[in-house]
């Protein structure tokens, strides 16, 4: 057997997995509450481009919009219909590259879109801590148990998953550049490194 992977380990693996799990069973109960703005704004941004999602006007035509079509809609969700009422008025206060992305990667329909960014947040979080981990030379093991640590303790990443924000995407992030530092020094590391942190703060 490989030392890298002997009992401890595959134990290790094992909690981390059933952990994650048993964490996946959250998403239903999610209300969605960030996630909906950035959704919202995405959707608005690919489908009318509107002059200025930034002022008050536009963002109370959206909210408007969309709380509508989430009421009229026979395929909407009670969540949906929830969190569309809770955020008629709108705020947006992010940058238009992030509204760029959520209205390129989503569907259009706000509970699949939702429950997809869900899954695919969590699986970044998860690369960001064996990553992070890894790059401090933390045994397999030890990586693993920092997951479990965050599936069943860690109180701001259950509110980040409650909201559905994007912490667990810039985690990934901070975790790919802080890879990045324990390559070798050249051009390449440092040009993709500013590129991360770049992508940081839009």
């Amino acid at each position: 057997m490989d030392p890298r992977f002997n009992n401890t380990t595959i134990l290790a693996i094992a909690m981390a997995g059933l952990a994650s799990l048993t964490h996946f069973g959250h998403f239903t109960n999610s209300n969605a509450f960030d996630y909906y703005q950035f959704w919202m704004f995405g959707q608005a941004s690919s489908q009318s481009a509107p002059d200025n999602i930034y002022s008050q006007q536009q963002r109370d035509i959206i909210g408007a919009k969309f709380y509508k079509d989430a009421i009229n809609r026979n395929d909407s969700s009670p969540r949906h219909r929830q969190v569309a009422e809770s955020r008629q008025n709108a705020q947006a206060i992010s940058s238009p590259l992030l509204y760029t992305y959520f209205g390129l990667t989503s569907g259009g329909r706000f509970e699949a879109d939702f429950l997809d960014y869900q899954l695919i947040a969590t699986i970044f979080a998860i690369a960001a801590i064996l990553m992070l981990c890894r790059a401090m030379q933390y045994p397999w093991a030890a990586a693993c148990l920092w997951l479990v640590c965050l599936f069943i303790w860690f109180g701001s990443f259950f509110s980040e998953v409650q909201v559905g924000n994007v912490n667990r995407i810039q985690l990934l992030i901070i975790a790919l550049f802080a890879w990045l530092q324990t390559r070798q020094n050249n051009w390449s590391r440092d040009l993709l490194g500013g590129v991360m942190l770049s992508l940081m703060i839009t």
